[in-house]
């Protein structure tokens, strides 16, 4: 299968990375965001990415910074 280029290299590792220092699993992240854990795993593995909408649904829930996530700000 051939991958979609992501137009924010490094989301998904930070997606990751917020999701695991909250402690919830991909299910839970996506209940909490309102997409399935198929989609979560498909952001982590930077095949799709988020939308707007979900972005600040992860930065809410995670409790992480929104320049952070989007790697426009240093963590």
């Amino acid at each position: 299968m051939r991958r979609k280029p992501v137009g924010l290299p490094g989301l998904g590792k930070r997606i990751s990375k917020a999701r695991a220092v909250a402690g919830l699993t991909q299910e839970a992240l996506g209940a909490a965001v309102g997409v399935d854990r198929q989609t979560v795993y498909r952001w982590e593995a930077e095949d799709r990415e988020p939308s707007a909408r979900h972005v600040a649904a992860v930065v809410r829930v995670t409790g992480c910074g929104p320049g952070w996530l989007l790697g426009v700000e240093p963590s």
